[in-house]
């Protein structure tokens, strides 16, 4: 290759080319041109130039023929090119994964479109063909968007350059990608979904299109279908873009490209449509498709399955009584793992109902990149002395002992097994593996969890950790202190600001589940087999663990007798930054289904400090990230045993039941009926076992704006009302952003003696302060708790005190035989003019108008 040029010459170059493409950028001297250079010189700016700027203005050059334009697109692509070998080789990094993938496919498309239009001459190409060798290699494997990436990357080169000495390497790589993909014939990563459409274009450029049109793609495709609302609203729970209709755009333009059909071309006109675009602009931007007459799916209820053709795994259940524009539509997310690696986390958020509109209006949604069940329209489950649904988890106090119980199943993904052992390769950041069937590439987590052969999990240590801010630190606790926040710190329950160390006692590890409980570690009694680290603060960022031993693992690390039973106990001092315990184990192995999938704690916090939040405590198992761990501190877990749908006439209903949900001897039941009107009623029966005893339960639903409340016979409010036009700021695409005033939300839970109902202001990241409407009771063991709550969208010029006016409006009554039923008589035009009822039992529904 040639010699890298200097910091100021690539400047210059990038600046001639940004100014060339009507970038805005201003430059007085060389010290600001250095700093602009060097910038330019950083892969994620390079990325985003390619992928969202440089490759899309080249081809609408190459297409306007402007032969000036076309000269400023070749001085752009040199800028960028040389601002990318200045970065020098990759070859020898294995892997960098935030490195340069969402560039690939963008140069290989921009470097094809320029090619052909002639506007390259030889030097020039062979410049990009050896900064391109230099660069491919073989990265991140796995169904995900960075993987998807570089092998179509690598899948492109191979074809552009057949003779090259790297093609084969590319090809297999890419081949392996796509098995990933195919075999299982989904992928884990539902978020970002937009990327799903780069595997179907890796297909088409490895000449996989027997494949892409077969029926085992196509179940998959259906799954993506069955997710979009009546008129194009989408939800993505996770982490990429929530309401992401342009995703799931961008997703069915590479399905119809490869497999059209009258439902697809829905899916894609109606997802065009919601990003506020017009029926003229879908027309004139897909005039291939103009005689393809767009048809809705014609199925009212369905569970959605990941990986459809071969393990069926439930994902989520869809209500949809009418696909017109107007009508009603819910989305509940049912899938008992929901760990997907990343862009998600471990999304802790069973039967949350993730997406509710009616009237082209959304109602409430998953906001997504929220583990934690109360901050969703989840059941939740919480200590009787914390604030429900404990947005910050203020409230425990020291002197009293805790059960702490978090989901073991979910890190199966990060074990490995026998097909694919861990990467000797260290990944950052991530517990990384090999495939011995196809040796290329790193996994960051292991396929057999999702085909149910990585289920018996051996023990081998475990890892406690526990984080400590100064109570000025709180917010910037991710910065100066390592107290484990995520995007600076929007969720607290991960540090405990506090004005000095944090004696917590601890006892009895132990792992509970369908066999029981079995305590697998007495942790005073095996102190020779703890290690210790610490991470102090770092106000650079940097954090360095220190192994502790002799007297200073002495003051951390100390056996006590506990004063309310006189038991030997280990006490640990937790000092600001974190304290690591390594807790080795003797291999026990257990099968996460059928005998213990959970692992559980006793606690308690000696120090009694007012105002304090309190510190979870965050387990990693046989050496995983810890970033990647469980937490005892209310994780909600649970092993999905049942899941249906069914529809009858213009309505629809489903339900979804966990068994081993909150603690391990709990179980809950959610079922729900959507009625073509848009009333939706959610039944919740939840059995709490001895583990639950005297926890707070109840539902918890995510509303826009703060509502008013009122009550419709009992001491405290029953029903709730509010604007639900608007979506939080920052969340949204299309329409979502615009007011809808015509539009209100009402909910109303079942009057039930001794309940506790509320609304709780709810601040998260992302812009999205929404506010928590919730029922609350207090769980006695084996004694069933029952929740119902009906929400009824209505025309704003509609009062909430019209709708309960005297009992007439809407009556709700609980049968002995278990059965409910909601009578709703409309005494205003509230958009339907015959009185609904419903009826919702352990064992049917039904809905009668009259």
């Amino acid at each position: 290759m040639k010699n890298t040029p200097s910091i100021r010459a690539v400047g210059i170059v990038v600046l001639a080319a940004l100014h060339g493409f009507g970038f805005s950028v201003e430059h007085d001297g060389p010290d600001k041109m250095k700093i602009l250079g060097a910038s330019m010189t950083n892969s994620g700016r390079i990325d985003r130039l390619f992928s969202e700027q440089i490759t899309p203005r080249i081809i609408a050059s190459v297409k306007s023929g402007d032969n000036d334009r076309l000269k400023e697109v070749r001085s752009a692509f040199e800028g960028i090119v040389e601002a990318w070998r200045a970065k020098g080789s990759r070859s020898d990094e294995m892997p960098n994964f935030r490195d340069e993938f969402f560039h690939r496919p963008a140069m290989m498309r921009a470097y094809r479109v320029m090619d052909k239009a002639g506007i390259m001459d030889d030097g020039f190409r062979r410049d990009i063909r050896e900064l391109v060798e230099d660069h491919y290699v073989i990265r991140e494997r796995g169904p995900n968007n960075r993987a998807a990436n570089f092998a179509l990357g690598c899948a492109m080169a191979a074809n552009t350059w057949p003779d090259s000495s790297m093609a084969t390497m590319w090809r297999d790589y890419a081949e392996a990608v796509w098995a990933d993909w195919y075999v299982p014939g989904d992928t884990y990563e539902p978020a970002y979904t937009r990327f799903h459409g780069d595997l179907i274009r890796l297909g088409v450029e490895l000449g996989k299109l027997d494949d892409l049109r077969g029926d085992k793609l196509r179940m998959t495709y259906d799954r993506y279908l069955g997710m979009i609302g009546p008129n194009g609203f989408v939800v993505s729970p996770g982490d990429g873009g929530v309401f992401s209709a342009d995703h799931f755009h961008d997703l069915f333009v590479a399905i119809m490209e490869v497999a059209p059909s009258p439902e697809y071309c829905w899916a894609l006109k109606m997802t065009f449509l919601a990003q506020g675009n017009s029926e003229e602009q879908f027309s004139l931007a897909y005039p291939q498709y103009r005689a393809l007459v767009p048809r809705p799916p014609e199925w009212k209820a369905r569970v959605l399955h990941r990986w459809p053709a071969t393990f069926r795994v439930p994902d989520q259940i869809v209500l949809s009584p009418g696909r017109h524009p107007s009508g009603s539509f819910a989305s509940f997310w049912i899938w008992d793992d929901c760990n997907y690696l990343y862009h998600g986390g471990i999304s802790d958020t069973r039967g949350d109902l993730t997406h509710y509109q009616h009237g082209g209006t959304m109602l409430l949604a998953d906001l997504g990149r929220y583990d934690w069940p109360g901050w969703n329209n989840t059941l939740v489950v919480g200590e009787s002395d914390s604030e429900f649904p404990f947005p910050r988890t203020e409230g425990l106090r020291g002197g009293r002992w805790y059960r702490g119980s978090a989901n073991l199943r979910v890190i199966r993904p990060y074990m490995a097994s026998a097909r694919f052992p861990q990467s000797t390769i260290e990944v950052p950041g991530h517990y990384g593996f090999e495939d011995r069937e196809r040796p290329l590439g790193v996994l960051l987590g292991n396929p057999d969890a999702i085909s149910g052969k990585n289920d018996t999990i051996s023990l081998n240590s475990v890892t406690l950790e526990f984080a400590v801010v100064p109570l000025e630190g709180e917010t910037k606790a991710s910065k100066v202190f390592p107290g484990r926040t995520w995007w600076g710190g929007y969720e607290y329950r991960n540090v405990c600001p506090s004005a000095g160390p944090v004696d917590i006692m601890v006892s009895d590890l132990a792992v509970a589940g369908p066999k029981g409980t079995a305590t697998i570690a007495a942790l005073n009694e095996i102190t020779n087999n703890i290690e210790v680290t610490f991470v102090p603060p770092g106000n650079d960022g940097v954090f360095k663990p220190r192994t502790l031993k002799g007297s200073e693992l002495d003051e951390v690390l100390r056996v006590v007798d506990d004063p309310a039973t006189g038991r030997p106990v280990l006490r640990i001092r937790t000092c600001h930054g974190r304290t690591v315990l390594k807790i080795l184990l003797p291999g026990l192995a257990y099968d996460v289904n059928k005998d213990y999938n959970r692992i559980e704690l006793s606690y308690k916090y000696v120090n009694d400090l007012t105002g304090w939040v309190r510190a979870p405590i965050a387990i990693g198992i046989n050496g995983s990230d810890i970033q990647q761990c469980l937490r005892l501190d209310q994780q909600q877990g649970g092993i999905l045993n049942n899941s249906q749908a069914d529809s009858k006439g213009g309505d629809a209903a489903g339900s979804v039941s966990y068994s081993n949900i909150w603690t391990s001897d709990s179980s809950w039941t959610r079922r729900f009926v959507l009625t073509s009107e848009g009333v939706l009623v959610v039944r919740d029966d939840f059995l709490p076992g001895p583990s639950a005893d005297g926890k707070y339960v109840g539902p918890v639903w995510q509303f826009w704006r703060a509502p008013e409340s009122g009550s419709i016979g009992g001491a405290t409010a029953d029903w709730f009302d509010a604007d639900a036009g608007v979506v939080p700021v920052g969340m949204n695409v299309g329409p979502h952003s615009k007011p809808n005033d015509s539009m209100r939300l009402f909910a109303a839970f079942m009057h039930v003696p001794g309940r506790v109902n509320g609304v709780q202001y709810q601040p998260k990241h992302w812009n999205a302060n929404t506010y928590a409407v919730f029922s609350r009771a207090r769980a006695t063991a084996c004694r069933a708790e029952t929740f119902v709550t009906v929400f009824i969208p209505h025309p704003s010029d509609v009062s909430p005190e019209s709708i309960v006016e005297k009992g007439k409006g809407l009556r709700m009554k609980s049968e002995a035989s278990g059965r409910v039923t909601i009578d709703i008589n409309p005494i205003a035009s509230w958009g339907f003019r015959k009185n609904l009822h419903i009826e919702i039992g352990t064992e049917g529904w039904g809905v009668a108008r009259k």
